[in-house]
Formats: structure tokens, sequence, C-alpha cells
């Protein structure tokens, strides 16, 4: 349940930073775009721990 509502949450605050950076001025733009790209390296990062962790066992 918790991984669910983390993941909605991610997938709002992404759609959130895409709306930003396409309507927002560019100063916005690329703060917008710079906590996107944080926010998917921090999904991938937290995806190839628990990949990590899967193959030991």
């Amino acid at each position: 349940m918790l991984k669910k509502l983390v993941n909605i949450f991610f997938s709002i605050l992404l759609g959130i930073a895409t709306y930003i950076v396409v309507t927002a001025p560019l100063p916005y733009a690329i703060l917008a775009f710079v906590i996107g790209i944080v926010l998917v390296a921090w999904k991938v990062f937290k995806f190839d721990e628990r990949m990590q962790r899967l193959s030991k066992n």
C-alpha cells in the first residue's frame, strides 16, 4: 500500500514538473527540469538497488 502511494506521489510530482517545463518562463522551467531529472534518477537508483537485492538471493 505504501509503495503504491509513493508511486502515485512520484507520478504527480513528475507530471507537475513536466507541466512547468512546458508552460513556465525559462528560470522556472530549468528548475522544474532539474527537479524532474532528480526524481527520475532517484527512482532509477531505488529500482537498481531493489534489483541488486533480489539478485543476491
